[in-house]
């Protein structure tokens, strides 16, 4: 039939543009981070809303996370003083990617691709504060060698109970994720080492 024929020959279209490279409806292969629909969102937006921590671009900055960046840069000059490593090295490092990682991110703003340093900045102390809580949780043998005061909101015992599970729940959220490779990055340049 006339109709059959002609469905055949879109499919057929489609494939052949497909296959050349000419279908620009797909994201590229190296995107990992995505955007939640509006469809699901609207259905129950809390369950898309990070609690108490950022994790790249797309939430950062929101006022009811603010009070994590505190922690977050005290775990970053934790990483520093541990590695005897300036922060500029960690930016270099993650800059040698730095296309990938904003290509990475589905429907990155403007505020984030024209300013690559911020970019930057905001990836290495994210990174480096997930690394650290990815390290000392449920293994705390890593704080033992550094000074952290029992009552820390984070590292301490308050913290391994009453925020840490709710640090672990962000960090799963579908928009407040972080590229592997990135962690990567970050943690061969605070090792020495290309094996991580």
């Amino acid at each position: 039939s006339k109709g059959r024929d002609s469905l055949a020959v879109d499919i057929t279209e489609a494939v052949g543009a497909e296959e050349a490279g000419e279908d620009k409806a797909l994201p590229p292969p190296r995107r990992c981070v995505y955007r939640v629909p509006a469809y699901l969102r609207d259905v129950n937006p809390e369950a898309y809303e990070p609690r108490v921590v950022s994790f790249g671009p797309y939430h950062h900055g929101k006022p009811h996370l603010l009070p994590m960046e505190e922690h977050k840069r005290r775990s970053l000059d934790r990483v520093l003083r541990r590695c005897r490593k300036p922060m500029e090295s960690f930016e270099a490092a993650a800059g040698e990617v730095v296309q990938e990682l904003m290509d990475a991110y589905e429907q990155l703003g403007g505020e984030w691709r024209d300013d690559e340093a911020k970019f930057l900045r905001m990836m290495v102390v994210d990174g480096c504060f997930l690394l650290e809580v990815a390290r000392a949780f449920p293994d705390k043998a890593l704080l033992e060698n550094y000074p952290i005061t029992p009552n820390d909101p984070v590292f301490g015992q308050h913290g391994t109970h009453y925020t840490v599970p709710y640090i672990r729940w962000d960090m799963v959220l579908m928009e407040n994720q972080l590229p592997l490779f990135l962690l990567k990055k970050l943690a061969a340049e605070e090792t020495g080492s290309t094996v991580v």
